[in-house]
């Protein structure tokens, strides 16, 4: 059987009724979404994993209380048939790949590389003090502050004060 998809409690039950005649449709439409009644008890489940699993023991079914799942008042019930059924078309899928895949790795030493450590043209070496002045003590320009200490290795807070901000980097450049 497919997975049923049920756009909210009264489909859900409507559907469970036609399984089973037992289950007291009614009653269990007038409960919390993941209580249901047989008639003579009702039975209080948090969530829909113990729903599956207190119904499955009530009226002998085969709901998935691993798979099925209820999001934004929507419901999704699996059947545990047809989960082991598509686990067997996985398992046989990975032995064909795993068959083709070769067996044997070499792994090869290698000698450690030389870190070569140069600073491109592009980036400064020193903050600039003159543009940084320019600044205004709002969000964006605290961004831009920001970013230009990141080039030096220094992180801002951005919760601070423009001219915190500005201390802090002047500390960590000297």
């Amino acid at each position: 059987m497919e997975p049923k998809f049920f756009h909210n409690k009264f489909t859900k039950f409507e559907f469970l009724a036609t399984l089973h005649s037992e289950l007291d449709l009614n009653t269990s439409l007038q409960l919390p979404r993941f209580w249901f009644s047989d008639g003579t008890k009702e039975f209080r489940t948090v969530g829909i994993n113990e729903f599956c699993e207190v119904f499955n023991t009530r009226f002998d079914t085969n709901l998935c209380e691993k798979h099925s799942c209820h999001a934004n008042g929507r419901f999704t019930l699996f059947f545990k048939d047809e989960i082991q059924d598509s686990t067997v078309v996985v398992e046989s899928a990975v032995e064909d790949i795993t068959d083709e895949s070769p067996s044997d790795v070499v792994v090869e030493d290698t000698e450690p590389t030389e870190v070569i450590t140069e600073v491109p043209a592009d980036v400064p070496t020193e903050p600039d003090w003159i543009w940084i002045a320019s600044l205004k003590n709002n969000a964006g320009d605290k961004i831009k502050l920001e970013q230009h200490g990141l080039l030096f290795n220094v992180d801002l807070k951005r919760n601070k004060a423009l001219k915190n901000m500005i201390a802090d980097l002047r500390a960590a450049v000297q």
